[in-house]
């Protein structure tokens, strides 16, 4: 699992995607991509989002599965039940980036052509318009790089 982290760690990314427009306002969400580094993160992983994306580690370490977590800043703290306040000075270079991260959607990405093979929120809710907006974003950002 650590090799394909290291071979995909490109895609690990904080980003500012504009939504569309809310009530006639446009807005921006901050975003941060995250690979899987070992099992262990697999499990930890499914457990907060209550999934089986544990399940995907022999697949991650074959090279046939890339998992990404994508989460969500939090300006005034989240309903998730898990966050990650560290800063991602290795990705962006922005040491001020102290902000609380919270784990919004999973994705599985076909290492082949990096097409979208799942995507869920917690629970394997489906995805709103709105945060296909945003995965689909990402995911053009960091192949575009």
């Amino acid at each position: 699992i650590k090799d394909m982290h290291d071979k995909y760690a490109w895609m690990e990314t904080t980003l500012t995607v504009p939504t569309r427009h809310i009530n006639g306002n446009a807005t921006e969400i901050a975003i941060r991509a995250e690979l899987p580094t070992n099992q262990q993160w697999l499990i930890d992983e499914g457990r907060y989002m209550n999934n089986c994306i544990a399940t995907y580690a022999k697949q991650v370490a074959k090279g046939s599965s890339i998992i990404v977590s994508i989460k969500k800043r939090e300006e005034t703290g989240g309903d998730n039940t898990d966050t990650d306040n560290t800063d991602n000075t290795e990705n962006t270079g922005n040491t001020e980036d102290t902000h609380t991260y919270a784990r919004w959607i999973d994705l599985e990405l076909d290492p082949e052509d990096f097409h979208i093979r799942q995507q869920y929120r917690s629970c394997n809710r489906k995805l709103d318009a709105e945060a296909k907006h945003i995965v689909d974003a990402w995911l053009k950002s960091v192949l575009s790089n």
